[in-house]
């Protein structure tokens, strides 16, 4: 049992204990009891130090004394020393990573919304790192490789030509879904539209050409589709409104129209509306 000492002392024994192999554990409520300023769990902090922990708002020692070290460091230096810790929880042992799974899954447990929440601010706070996850998990590739795809295709997505914003956020990167996941299988960037379009067709050039077919034989003043109209005709008069199309044209009109009524709601823009806009 330990005994009643002054806190200073207390706090040198409690600092010995850390460093030895066989840690004492005692509890933050022991440690009120005693009038310590730091308690041991045995338990890892969500970085993977096995430290003490302070009384009074339950951090880890390792952990403020890093943030107390790199206040005053360039970039530079912080980025090193968060590498380093990124290393120390990557080289835990299987018992060290168990416990610490285990620990957190407690965690999650007994307080999901503060766990949800903690989740929420680091993405807010890290969206870059979200980004540069997300690529190197899907795809196998970094974020300026994805700038390199943008820089090739003039930022611009490769099926409607569309310009990408300035930090790509709007750009979708494009892979073969044959082949899967990785970075063999990455072909470019796309828009939104453009990539749940392939995705739908299933990359099917032969459903592809069939869609590109029949927008392309439908009237974009009136709306009449002829059905009977083979490719090799590049330029057609409807029967009902007399229109004269060129065939690409007229696809690329009927694609910007339905783009228009699926912005404002389904039915609520006419052709005519189109025409007005257009002119």
């Amino acid at each position: 049992m330990f005994e009643h000492r002054s806190a200073s002392n207390q706090n040198e024994r409690m600092s010995r204990m850390a460093d030895q192999s066989n840690h004492t554990i005692i509890s933050r409520e022991q440690a009120l009891e005693l009038g310590l300023t730091q308690y041991f769990t045995g338990k890892s902090c969500n970085r993977g130090h096995i430290s003490n922990r302070f009384v009074s708002d339950r951090n880890c020692s390792e952990c403020k004394r890093l943030k107390q070290r790199l206040e005053n460091v360039s970039p530079e230096k912080r980025e090193k020393e968060r590498l380093r810790g990124r290393n120390r929880a990557q080289n835990m042992s299987a018992a060290q990573k168990e416990m610490h799974r285990l620990y957190q899954k407690r965690y999650k447990e007994k307080f999901p919304e503060r766990a949800k929440e903690r989740t929420r601010h680091w993405i807010q706070n890290n969206p870059d790192r979200v980004i540069e996850h997300h690529l190197k998990r899907y795809y196998g590739i970094s974020f300026q490789e994805k700038i390199e795809f943008g820089n090739v295709q003039d930022n611009k997505c490769a099926g409607c030509q569309k310009k990408f914003s300035t930090n790509l956020r709007d750009a979708h990167v494009d892979h073969d879904h044959e082949r899967g996941f990785g970075k063999d299988s990455v072909r470019g960037l796309l828009c939104v539209r453009c990539n749940f379009a392939l995705g739908y067709a299933k990359d099917s050039p032969e459903t592809l050409r069939r869609l590109a077919d029949y927008v392309s034989k439908t009237c974009s003043a009136c709306g009449l589709v002829r059905k009977q109209l083979s490719l090799a005709v590049r330029e057609w008069k409807c029967d009902s409104c007399g229109s004269v199309h060129q065939r690409d044209e007229n696809a690329a009109k009927n694609i910007a129209f339905e783009a228009l009524r699926d912005r404002a709601g389904r039915g609520c823009v006419s052709r005519t509306a189109l025409r007005d806009a257009a002119a």
